[in-house]
């Protein structure tokens, strides 16, 4: 049984650009494909910020123009961040009738994006995209991802829209002793 290539999405510019970093996942996910076709790409990634379009309308124009065909393409334009985009691929990957996926992301971020696949119970091959070249962008992109973790274990939800709405409730949850 074949499986699919999720790739999680990324900035694109107000321009319409794909940042490095998507365009990356991306190359990451033809060149895997091309070892072993799949049966289909999901692509995640709603709109977030300025962008001009969802990130997954974004990379499914990217994918088009390097010969993709549209038939092998499902998208998740409706989610925000990475808890919502392997919990949208787990749906479509079931409406799908598939079983795996290999999952592409960078490799700063695999390790939490395997952690949230698991959480969802879904069966994924880590395939690391590579992380920034410029070293000052390596460690922003790393310290993000610390933040992520951090916000992660505080919330123990990853589709929660803020450290500072998990903060608010851990405060509002303790309770000193003696006040009942």
């Amino acid at each position: 049984m074949k499986d699919a290539v999720i790739v999680l999405g990324a900035l694109v510019h107000p321009d319409g650009r794909l940042s490095t970093t998507l365009e990356r996942r991306l190359e990451t996910a033809l060149k895997e494909d091309r070892r072993q076709r799949c049966a289909a790409f999901i692509l995640c990634g709603g709109i977030v910020g300025r962008e001009p379009g969802s990130e997954a309308s974004c990379m499914r124009d990217f994918l088009v123009k390097r010969g993709v065909e549209p038939g092998r393409i499902r998208m998740d334009e409706n989610s925000r961040n990475t808890g919502e985009n392997l919990r949208n691929a787990r749906e479509i990957m079931r409406a799908e009738g598939l079983a795996s996926a290999r999952l592409v992301t960078s490799d700063y971020h695999m390790r939490r994006a395997l952690y949230l696949a698991r959480k969802c119970d879904m069966r994924v091959k880590p395939v690391p995209s590579p992380g920034p070249e410029q070293v000052s962008h390596r460690y922003k992109a790393r310290a993000r991802e610390c933040l992520s973790w951090i916000r992660l274990l505080l919330c123990g939800n990853p589709e929660k829209a803020s450290a500072g709405n998990c903060l608010r409730r851990r405060t509002k949850s303790f309770k000193e002793p003696g006040h009942d």
